[in-house]
């Protein structure tokens, strides 16, 4: 575990955040979920600026693909 006060930690939201703002962005944009299901693969990155922008750009892009993946995947 991290200290606190570690420069880029503060600006940083939690994953479990992250993955919150995920089901969000998919259950507001069904049909851009839809798109990426059928291999649109732009259409994910239109949901990571979603999240991106709901996080006001706090999460971290990585985490928001995976988890996008992860809950679109299921």
């Amino acid at each position: 575990s991290s200290s606190v006060g570690e420069k880029g930690d503060i600006e940083k939201i939690a994953d479990d955040a992250i993955e919150n703002i995920c089901k969000q962005v998919i259950d507001e944009n069904p049909n851009v979920v839809e798109e990426y299901k059928s291999g649109k693969e732009a259409s994910l990155n239109f949901l990571i600026g979603q999240v991106m922008r709901l996080s006001e750009r706090r999460a971290d892009f990585k985490t928001a693909k995976q988890k996008l993946v992860e809950l679109i995947g299921d």
